[in-house]
């Protein structure tokens, strides 16, 4: 418990208890104390700056590295421009290195490619065809437009809204109609 929590809980006579006192003031340095304290926090400051600049170019390091690590068939075309140039730097360093596979010319898109591969025991097949081959879709011919149909019952010339359930061919205007045309048919 600090003096001023006594004092307040009525441990300790206030008449004896200086609150000024236990307040800390800064200590006045001297010269040589603040040289020594400048040269400290500059030297944190670099550190500090040096371990970010590690840090960032290991993770450009790490992120490079990782683009290499993709799979041979999925190159763009920059990796394998890349490749290129690189491919005599990389036989030499390493002698036990598989050989790279011969980049491939682009195919005319006129022309068809049947692809037949097994790597890694996973086997791709492929044939490709040209747009420009395929037969274009024919159009979807819409039957012609046929005039409303019109009420089967004698002298009534309106638009038809129902079918007969025995004969889908014949239908009325109104539910009176349709009865009347059922019972004509029975």
């Amino acid at each position: 418990m600090t003096t001023r929590q006594a004092v307040l809980a009525s441990v300790v006579d206030p008449s004896h208890v200086s609150l000024n006192e236990g307040s800390k003031k800064k200590k006045t340095l001297n010269e040589t104390e603040l040289a020594l304290r400048r040269e400290e926090t500059a030297r944190k400051r670099r550190n500090l700056t040096e371990k970010k600049l590690e840090d960032e170019k290991m993770e450009t390091i790490n992120r490079l590295l990782k683009k290499q690590t993709r799979p041979r068939g999925k190159k763009n075309a920059l990796a394998i421009t890349e490749d290129k140039n690189n491919a005599g730097d990389d036989e030499a360093a390493d002698p036990d290195a598989e050989p790279a596979e011969p980049p491939r010319a682009p195919t005319p898109p006129n022309t068809y490619r049947w692809i037949s591969s097994s790597k890694n025991a996973n086997m791709q097949l492929s044939f490709s065809v040209p747009i420009s081959a395929l037969p274009k879709p024919p159009e979807p011919s819409r039957p012609p437009n046929p005039s409303p149909a019109k009420c089967d019952v004698e002298g009534c010339r309106k638009s038809r809204k129902y079918r007969l359930v025995k004969n889908w061919n014949l239908g009325a205007c109104g539910m009176d109609h349709l009865k009347a045309l059922e019972l004509q048919k029975v």
